[in-house]
């Protein structure tokens, strides 16, 4: 409220125009896989193995002598960092940005995103930010009362963010751990290879005597 209102310092409500558009949806590409192959190398490396030893058991890591401060600082750091970037790729792509481009919509659809994907994994995150696109979108587009095969639906005002709630609470309900829970693309595939190694099981012949 403090920094809507205060019109000299902040110009309140009114956008910020005249922004240099510099970054286009290719410079967007790059930024976003440094930006993920970056958290995959932090969430493999030993700070990120103690942060999340931090997060299933504040206690038992303290008294292994993880440094729990320092850790969170630099966890928070870093995600300071990625946001700042994300905003000015943002201000640059669209060369105007005002408050209501970051209101709490815009958080609420992050939080789903990584509540489905699974927060502890890199690739769980990637998998909900797809599939919360593509169903804000469907959302989207059905509460706008669309044609569909000669039928006319009604419009349906709220039905993305009902679409939102209802996959935050029915991941916390069914899968708490997300979709992925620890799991990366890379362990999904290790996986699927050895089952293909192993191949099935041969059929043993049955003899005379035996069912």
């Amino acid at each position: 409220m403090i920094f809507t209102a205060w019109i000299g310092l902040t110009r309140g409500q009114r956008s910020l125009y005249g922004i240099l558009v510099v970054s286009s949806l290719a410079t967007g590409t790059v930024i976003a896989a440094l930006v993920i192959f970056a958290a995959k190398l932090f969430r493999d490396s030993p700070a990120g193995l103690q942060l999340r030893a931090l997060s299933e058991d504040m206690l038992a890591a303290r008294a292994m002598g993880v440094p729990i401060a320092r850790l969170r600082h630099l966890a928070w750091t870093l995600s300071a960092v990625v946001v700042a970037l994300g905003g000015v790729m943002h201000a640059t792509y669209l060369g105007v940005i005002g408050p209501n481009s970051f209101s709490f919509n815009q958080t609420f659809l992050t939080v789903a995103m990584v509540i489905l994907g699974g927060a502890r994994s890199v690739s769980g995150v990637i998998a909900g930010r797809l599939a919360i696109s593509v169903g804000n979108e469907i959302a989207r587009t059905i509460e706008n009362g669309p044609e569909i095969l000669g039928l006319q639906l009604p419009e349906m005002f709220g039905l993305t963010g009902f679409f939102l709630g209802a996959v935050i609470v029915g991941t916390m309900i069914l899968r708490r751990d997300g979709i992925l829970g620890d799991l990366e693309f890379e362990d999904l595939i290790a996986a699927r290879r050895r089952r293909r190694a192993r191949g099935p099981k041969p059929l043993v012949p049955l003899h005379e005597g035996q069912s």
